[in-house]
C-alpha cells in the first residue's frame, strides 16, 4: 500500500496547477466550470498512474483522458473562441460575465501540466510495465535499429497505396481528429495523410508469444525518410463540434439538426496538438494557415490520438492485465418470477447497472408486447446507441398494434444521427415520434406501460436506455406500478406529446423545469430549519455535476447554518470547498471502473430521511432548460439498498478524492479496513442474488 500512495504523491508533485490560479480561486464563491471540468480529467489520469490498477486498465484510463480532453476542446474550448470574436456589448447581451481569452490563458496553462503527467505516465510507467509484461511497444529508434525489414514489408503489403502527400494550401482541409504527418522542404509543407481505417498498432510479430507493438506512424515516418531524407512530425487537429441550427419556418427541429450535421466535421479548428520538437518556424507555419492564436496551440510528444489505446491488442492469456471479470448479476427477484410486472405490482423494483443484468429491460418490453392486455408503450429517448434491442422491440410492438409513442431528444450531442435514424424508422412503422422542444432538451429517462383497466407500470432511470452503456455507466431504474406516481408520468408524457411547453402540474414527482428547483429548495430548507431549531440537519447528495449559482448558494446557507453536507460529485462541481461559507461542506469524487452516473439526493428530514432517484445533475440547463424527472424512493427495501451504497461511497477510502482546496485532488488515507464502494457494492448485490 505504501507504493500505491507514495506513487501518487508523486503524481501530485509533477502535476502541479500553479499556486497563482490556486490562491486566485481560492476566496471566490464559485470554482470556474472548465476548470474544475479539467480537475476532473486529472482524476481520470490519476487511476492511469495507480501501480495498483491493471495494466490493461492504465491504458483504458490514457485512453479515456485523451477522449475525454478532445470533447472538451470540441465543445468548450471551441465555444470560448466564438466568444472572443464578439464584442464585450454582445458578450453582455448573452450573460456571459467571463474573459474568453483569460480563460483560454488558464485552460492552455492547466491543460499544458495535465499533458506533461499524460507523458510521464506513459513513458515512465505503461511502457516499462508492458515491457515486464513481455510486450515492446517499440519506439521510432527501436523500429528504425531491429525491426526495419519488417516494417518495410508491411508498408508495402498494407500502407503505401493509401498514403497520401499534399501541399499545404488553401484547397487542403485537414479533418477533425485525424493524425498527419507534416515536413517542410524550403518554404513548403507537406501533409502526409493515411486511410481513417488503418489499425493504430500494428504487431510485427504476430507468431511470437510476445507481443512486438509498432505505432502505424512510425512505420510511415521510417520508410518516408527513407524515401525522401525528410523529417516528418504528427499534428492532430479539433475542430468545433457546435451545431449551429438554422431558425428556418416549416422545418421540423429534427430535420434541422440532420441539415447541420454535416457541418460538424468542418467546424473552426479549436487546437493544435502537435509534436514539441518539431522547428518553431513550422509551427508557426501551421498557426497561420489555420487561424489559430497562441492559446489554441497544444504542446506534446510525439504521439497524439491516445483514444486509440482502446483498441490496443492484448496478448493470449493476459487476464492479469484487466480488471477481474464481473459478469452482470441476477435480480434477487426479477430472476425467479414469472412475470416482471406481477412483481413490480406487488413492490417497487430497483435495477443497478451494470452490476444487475439490463436483459431485465428487455424482458418487461417483450413480456409486455406478448400481453394482449397492453395498449401503449410510451418512453423517452436521449441516447440509445447505433444498435438498439429496445428500439427494435419498440418496432415488435408495432407491429402487434400497440401502440407507441416516442420522445426522442435529437439535440444529445455526438447522438444525433442515431436518434434521427431510429426516430425516422419508428415513425415509417406506426409510432407517433416528437422531437426536441426548441428552448429545452429532454433528458429524462422514463417508460410508462399501460394496460387495460387503467393498469399502468413506469421505469424511471438515472441512465440512459442504452445496452452498451448499461455495461460501463453504474445507474439505477426504479420499477413502480404506484397510481399515484404512474398518474404523474402519464401527465408528463401528455405534456411532451403536445409538442409545447404548458404548466403540467407534479406534486409525487420531481419535474424540472417545472417544480423540481422549487422542490429541492424546499428539502434544504427544511434541513437549515432543523438547524435553526437545534436539531441535526444533513444531507447526502450524489450527482456528475454541480454547477448552478443559486443551488450553490442555498448549500453554502445551509452549511452556515450547520447542515452537514456530503457531496458525491463525479466530475464538475464549482461549489469552493474552501469558501469561507463551506465549512460543514465536505467534496468527494469517486473514480473507479464504473463510471458513476446516477443521481440521488438523501435528505435526513429530523430522522425521517427521504431520498429522490432521477435524472438531474444540479447545473443551470438541468433545472431550468431540461425536462427532468426525480422520484421519492417510498419502498423500504429499495431505501435500504441504496443508502448503503452511497454509505459505501461516502467511505470509500480507496478511489475517493477529497477537494480540500479548487483544482486539487487529494487521495483519502486508508484507515485498517480499506472500503472500495465499487467491489464492496458488487459482492453486496452478488450476495442478494
Amino acid at each position: 500500500m505504501f507504493l500505491v500512495l507514495n506513487a501518487f504523491v508523486f503524481c501530485a508533485k509533477r502535476y502541479r496547477v500553479t499556486e497563482e490560479l490556486i490562491e486566485e480561486l481560492k476566496g471566490q464563491e464559485f470554482i470556474p466550470r472548465d476548470l474544475s471540468w479539467l480537475a476532473f480529467n486529472h482524476r481520470v489520469l490519476q487511476e492511469a498512474a495507480d501501480p495498483s490498477v491493471p495494466l490493461y486498465e492504465r491504458i483504458k484510463f490514457l485512453a479515456i483522458f485523451s477522449s475525454n480532453l478532445d470533447e472538451f476542446y470540441r465543445v468548450r474550448v471551441a465555444s470560448y473562441r466564438t466568444l472572443r470574436g464578439l464584442k464585450k456589448k454582445e458578450r453582455v447581451s448573452l450573460n456571459v460575465d467571463v474573459k474568453p481569452n483569460r480563460r483560454l490563458k488558464q485552460i492552455r496553462k492547466v491543460v499544458h501540466g495535465l499533458q506533461h503527467e499524460f507523458g510521464r505516465i506513459f513513458r515512465s510507467q505503461i511502457i516499462p510495465g508492458l515491457a515486464d509484461q513481455g510486450i515492446q511497444l517499440l519506439s521510432y529508434d527501436d523500429l528504425k535499429h531491429d525491426l526495419a525489414d519488417d516494417a518495410f514489408d508491411y508498408f508495402q503489403r498494407a500502407l503505401q497505396s493509401g498514403v497520401e502527400v499534399k501541399s499545404l494550401s488553401e484547397d487542403l482541409f485537414l479533418e477533425n481528429h485525424k493524425i498527419y504527418l507534416v515536413s517542410k522542404v524550403n518554404d513548403r509543407m507537406k501533409i502526409l495523410s493515411w486511410p481513417a481505417a488503418q489499425d493504430r498498432f500494428v504487431v510485427l510479430n504476430p507468431k511470437n508469444e510476445f507481443l512486438t507493438v509498432a505505432f502505424v506512424e512510425d512505420i510511415i515516418r521510417l520508410c518516408q525518410r527513407h524515401l525522401t531524407s525528410e523529417e516528418w512530425y504528427a499534428i492532430k487537429l479539433s475542430r468545433d463540434a457546435e451545431l449551429f441550427v438554422e431558425e428556418e419556418q416549416g422545418t421540423s427541429i429534427a430535420e434541422k439538426v440532420k441539415a447541420s450535421l454535416a457541418n460538424r466535421d468542418i467546424g473552426l479548428p479549436s487546437r493544435l496538438l502537435y509534436d514539441q520538437s518539431m522547428p518553431e518556424n513550422w509551427l508557426t507555419t501551421l498557426k497561420q494557415y489555420l487561424n489559430l492564436s497562441k492559446y489554441d496551440l497544444i504542446p506534446g510528444a510525439r504521439y497524439h490520438h491516445f483514444s486509440d489505446f482502446f483498441t490496443f491488442p492484448l496478448p493470449p492469456n493476459a487476464h492479469h492485465m484487466k480488471d477481474p471479470a464481473w459478469p452482470p448479476l441476477a435480480h434477487p427477484t426479477l430472476e425467479k418470477v414469472d412475470s416482471v410486472w406481477d412483481a413490480v405490482q406487488s413492490e417497487d423494483q430497483l435495477l443497478s447497472f451494470p452490476y444487475q443484468k439490463f436483459d431485465y429491460l428487455l424482458r418487461l418490453l417483450k413480456e409486455s408486447i406478448a400481453d394482449d392486455r397492453t395498449h401503449s408503450i410510451q418512453m423517452t429517448i436521449y441516447r440509445t446507441g447505433q444498435k438498439s434491442p429496445v428500439v427494435n422491440a419498440l418496432l415488435e410492438a408495432l407491429d402487434k398494434g400497440i401502440k407507441v409513442f416516442v420522445f426522442i431528444e435529437v439535440k444529445a450531442r455526438f447522438d444525433e444521427r442515431p436518434n434521427i435514424f431510429w426516430g425516422e424508422e419508428l415513425e415509417k412503422n406506426g409510432a407517433e415520434v416528437r422531437y426536441s422542444f426548441d428552448d429545452l432538451k429532454v433528458h429524462t429517462k422514463c417508460l410508462l406501460i399501460e394496460r387495460q383497466g387503467n393498469k399502468r407500470l413506469a421505469w424511471i432511470g438515472t441512465g440512459n436506455f442504452n445496452h452498451k452503456t448499461a455495461r460501463t455507466y453504474a445507474d439505477h431504474a426504479m420499477l413502480s406500478c404506484k397510481s399515484e406516481l404512474t398518474s404523474e408520468l402519464k401527465l408528463l408524457f401528455l405534456e411532451l406529446r403536445r409538442g409545447q411547453r404548458g404548466n403540467p402540474q407534479f406534486d409525487q414527482l420531481w419535474v424540472a423545469p417545472y417544480n423540481l428547483r422549487h422542490k429541492i429548495n424546499e428539502s434544504i430548507e427544511k434541513e437549515i430549519k432543523l438547524c435553526k431549531t437545534g436539531k441535526q440537519g444533513w444531507m447526502v447528495l450524489k450527482m456528475n455535476n454541480l454547477e448552478d449559482k443559486e443551488l450553490i448558494r442555498k448549500l453554502y446557507q445551509a452549511s452556515v447554518e450547520g447542515v452537514q453536507i456530503t457531496l458525491l460529485v463525479r466530475g464538475i462541481c464549482c461549489l469552493n470547498p474552501e469558501h469561507s461559507d463551506a465549512k460543514n461542506i465536505r467534496v468527494l469524487s469517486l473514480i473507479d471502473r464504473y463510471l458513476e452516473h446516477a443521481r440521488i439526493y438523501l435528505f435526513g428530514n429530523g430522522g425521517k430521511e427521504e431520498m429522490y432517484l432521477g435524472s438531474a445533475d444540479w447545473m443551470t440547463r438541468n433545472m431550468d432548460r431540461r425536462v427532468e424527472v426525480v422520484s421519492r424512493v417510498h419502498s423500504n427495501k429499495i431505501f435500504r439498498e441504496v443508502r448503503h451504497l452511497l454509505s459505501l461511497q461516502a467511505r470509500d477510502n480507496v478511489k475517493n478524492r477529497q477537494q480540500h482546496r479548487p483544482l486539487q485532488n487529494t487521495r483519502l488515507e486508508i484507515e485498517e479496513i480499506p472500503i472500495r464502494a465499487q467491489s464492496d457494492f458488487h459482492s453486496f448485490l452478488e450476495q442478494k442474488s
